[in-house]
């Protein structure tokens, strides 16, 4: 599970820096453009990419057919997550919905960028 610890390691250093460039956009940004729940959106990418990983080591190790099944599953059930999210929490707090949005799909571009280019060179280096 080497290739896991590595990939946790990873994503805390990129959390970090989320956080840290969240911690900026903050001090600068005019107020209406920071939404309430700014500093949560992080960590629950954070949470939802490690439990998403650490089930997708766990059941898919090996097993290349698994691996595919178990991963679409995951980014099915993940987008299924974020959809519900966004649209609860957009009709909850309909005034702070817009910026909600956007620093969400922000942050899910990021994120997402990570786990993929962390996935494509764990993938390209097993066939080296």
């Amino acid at each position: 599970m080497s290739g896991f610890r590595r990939f946790i390691f990873y994503l805390v250093g990129f959390t970090i820096l989320a956080f840290l460039l969240t911690a900026l956009f903050y001090w600068l940004a005019p107020a209406y453009m920071i939404s309430r729940v700014l500093f949560l959106i992080p960590l629950f990418y954070f949470l939802v990419v490690l439990i998403s990983q650490f089930i997708l080591y766990r059941l898919a190790a090996g097993n290349n057919q698994k691996f595919t099944q178990t991963f679409i599953a995951i980014t099915v059930g993940r987008l299924l997550l974020y959809l519900a999210i966004v649209l609860v929490y957009s009709f909850l707090v309909r005034d702070d919905a817009v910026r909600f949005i956007i620093s969400f799909f922000v942050f899910y571009f990021l994120f997402t960028v990570l786990e993929i280019g962390f996935m494509y060179r764990e993938l390209h280096a097993g066939k080296n």
